[in-house]
């Protein structure tokens, strides 16, 4: 049951999914020949993190992960690289994953459901990156989405593994800290519809502040990882 909906939950995350998943299996004209899918198995515990939040934000009645969320995306990575050592190739590889996170959330991390509550998030926080505002819920999503974005680099085949390391250390510390990091019950839809009527749009000093400096490189441009 679990291998069965995790599969289904991670071929729903995103509206063009599908579409990446086309681009990493289609070379460009004189390009070479395409990388096979990268192997990256989440463990037990995220699948099941997976369903469970497929379940919540896909049937009935439908809820959402109330936003923002404490921690987020950003705290987390760098709690996790704080963990680990000093070396600044592991501030590098955090900075990467927020990156790789701020990009693909809008593109293909939310369910068909959950892009009006995106657009409800970016009224109130219009300067806000999606890393300092959303949490574990959706990061774990974009490991289920590591296989096909890093078909698209150009890293080396020893750099994909070191890649490829890192992010099962990461997924590692989700693991340990899941407890605290994820939510076990999402709240109904309605409800936190009806909290954002009632709170309004709030001063801009309300916001959490973006911490990205100018724009993120394009998706598939994030080498850095495998630094």
């Amino acid at each position: 049951f679990v291998l069965c909906n995790t599969s289904r939950a991670m071929d729903e995350i995103g509206d063009n999914a599908e579409a990446t998943s086309s681009a990493a299996k289609r070379p460009a004209d004189g390009a070479e020949p395409e990388r096979k899918r990268v192997k990256m198995p989440l463990p037990r515990e995220l699948k099941e993190q997976l369903v469970a939040d497929w379940e919540q934000i896909t049937l009935e009645p439908r809820k959402w992960v109330p936003l923002p969320r404490t921690p987020t995306v950003r705290t987390i990575v760098a709690d996790f690289v704080k963990s680990r050592s000093k070396d600044r190739r592991w501030a590098d590889f955090g900075d990467a994953v927020v990156v790789y996170f701020d990009k693909a959330l809008p593109k293909i991390l939310l369910y068909r459901h959950e892009r009006e509550q995106l657009d409800l998030v970016l009224r109130r926080f219009p300067d806000a990156c999606p890393s300092d505002v959303f949490g574990a819920e959706h990061l774990v999503r974009l490991f289920a989405k590591f296989p096909e974005l890093l078909v698209l680099t150009n890293l080396s085949d020893k750099e994909l593994q070191l890649t490829k390391n890192k992010l099962g250390d990461l997924c590692k510390f989700l693991v340990k800290k899941k407890d605290q990091l994820f939510l076990q019950t999402y709240e109904l839809r309605e409800k936190l519809l009806d909290d954002v009527l009632q709170l309004g749009t709030p001063p801009q000093d309300d916001a959490p502040p973006s911490t990205a400096a100018g724009t993120p490189p394009p998706l598939v441009d994030a080498p850095v990882l495998a630094t």
